[in-house]
């Protein structure tokens, strides 16, 4: 990979590499208004769509920083032009969109997907039906993670829906999944996570669905009877659920005396002044109880800004961390685009008068104001630091998943890379080199149909390096069916073990 001429500074804040973790939480409020946004028919025709392949094909290579980065431009070529043949004389927008994800993941970018939330609100703006089951998946089946109907039993296999096996859902709902080079586990997990939108999608179920499952520990097969969830169920149950389950960022708490557990559940807050206040106050009880061991637990975590990983990476080592160590960005309308705030030229303006000497700021306006298709690279230098005495200094445990992703990577691999402490659970959603990130949201011409492409290209150090394995945990935590059937975080207990086990 070539190495661009233009070295700048630009403002972490406006960096976010995240895997869209919004899009991914297919239990989100969608507003009615937006449908008639998003999709102009339920049905398009050949023409149309091999027009909207084009405009997607010559967005991607106009836009993104480098789509060539895990794949040759041969395959990227090979994957379009596969993608047209599959064309039907017509299609509906779930063969559509299915021909649109085989295509876009070619480049394997988890920053490049369809817009997986718009997916989901076109289930339930056209009288669809949500099964909202939450599953999780390996080599020996799909189970129930969560159900909070609590019909059907924990941890129970799920068989079929509705006659359907649950098999051939799952596995469409793969071929939707994004991808970070070669990041199986967490493209299983997105899987996992989308598989009641593509249910919906490909194989809509009824009011009442039949389930088919086994229970764990069992080998006989029941059948149950789920009523699913319309537009009007599901806001009302969205609505109940916010009263007793708020979201939150951040968690903390002692599940023993010695060890302390601080869940990160996002690295894009909606509220920053709470998050980073949270954060610090988690600290604040970790000093005055001085346990000699914490667990960091990044699982889901689908990332946001980087000056948040170093905020909290910060709490943890006295040296701080700057990250990214350089990001490479292509300009076009779509980037451009993205940064509304920047449109009008006061904004730009005011920026340059009042902030003359601040190189991030001037960096940035610089390269927004590149010619369109230039690729830049900005540098980054200062780290966040806090005082010592309030950095935790005693063992430090990290846990991940398949769904730790992006800007969660990229404090997985500091951690892992400084040797800070021990990581348990899954390979996380990326690898030790870098991912992209910036994405901007772009409507298929004709359709309507949206995705997100990538814009920048997010490097943890300067090799330029594309490595395609994800990172590994120390310690490989898989899942539990039993535990999943005793309602018991399939993690969390058997990391305690391994710590009373190994804590010096």
């Amino acid at each position: 990979m070539s190495r661009p001429h233009l070295l700048l500074n630009a403002p972490k804040s406006v960096i976010s590499h995240f895997i869209l973790a919004f899009a991914l939480m297919w239990c989100a409020l969608i507003s009615p208004a937006l449908k008639a946004q998003l999709y102009e028919a339920d049905y398009f025709s050949r023409k149309e769509m091999l027009q909207d392949l084009g405009s997607l094909k010559a967005t991607i290579l106009s836009s993104h920083e480098d789509p060539f980065g895990f794949c040759s431009p041969e395959e990227f070529e090979t994957a379009f032009d596969s993608a047209c043949a599959t064309l039907a004389d017509s299609s509906s927008v779930s063969g559509f969109s299915l021909v649109i994800a085989d295509f876009i993941n070619v480049m394997r970018d988890s920053h490049s997907c369809l817009d997986y939330s718009a997916l989901h609100e076109y289930v339930m703006h056209n009288e669809g039906y949500l099964l909202p089951v939450r599953i999780v998946s390996d080599e020996s089946g799909i189970y129930v993670a969560q159900d909070r109907d609590q019909i059907l039993p924990k941890g129970s296999k799920i068989l079929s829906i509705d006659g359907y096996p649950v098999d051939s859902i799952w596995n469409l709902a793969y071929r939707y999944s994004c991808i970070e080079g070669n990041a199986i586990v967490g493209k299983r997990r997105v899987a996992d996570a989308i598989f009641p939108i593509i249910l919906g999608l490909h194989m809509p179920p009824e009011e009442k669905a039949i389930v088919d499952v086994t229970p764990f520990d069992s080998v006989d097969i029941f059948r149950y009877t789920y009523r699913t969830y319309d537009l009007k169920r599901w806001k009302a149950r969205q609505k109940a659920l916010a009263r007793v389950e708020p979201d939150q960022a951040v968690k903390f708490s002692f599940p023993t005396e010695d060890v302390a557990l601080l869940s990160v559940n996002t690295f894009a807050p909606r509220n920053s002044f709470k998050y980073s206040k949270e954060i610090r106050n988690a600290f604040q009880e970790i000093r005055e109880a001085n346990p000699e061991s914490l667990i960091i637990d990044l699982r889901d975590n689908g990332g946001g800004s980087s000056s948040w990983v170093e905020y909290l990476y910060s709490f943890i080592d006295v040296n701080g961390y700057n990250t990214p160590h350089n990001i490479i960005g292509k300009n076009s309308d779509l980037a451009r685009n993205r940064s509304f705030h920047l449109q009008r030229r006061w904004n730009r303006f005011f920026l340059k008068l009042f902030y003359p000497r601040n190189e991030d700021i001037q960096g940035f306006l610089t390269m927004f104001n590149r010619a369109d298709g230039v690729n830049d690279t900005i540098y980054f230098h200062n780290p966040s630091v806090q005082r010592k005495d309030i950095v935790f200094s005693g063992n430090c445990y990290l846990l991940m998943n398949g769904m730790t992703a992006s800007a969660s990577v990229d404090f997985s691999n500091q951690f892992i890379r400084k040797k800070r402490g021990t990581t348990l659970g899954e390979s996380c959603f990326g690898p030790s080199s870098g991912t992209w990130g910036n994405p901007a949201r772009y409507l298929l011409p004709l359709s309507k149909i949206p995705v997100y492409i990538s814009t920048i290209r997010y490097n943890y150090d300067n090799s330029f390096e594309y490595i395609l394995q994800p990172l590994k945990p120390d310690v490989a935590l898989p899942l539990n069916q039993q535990t999943l059937s005793l309602g018991e975080d399939t993690y969390l207990k058997p990391m305690l073990e391994f710590i009373k086990q190994h804590q010096p």
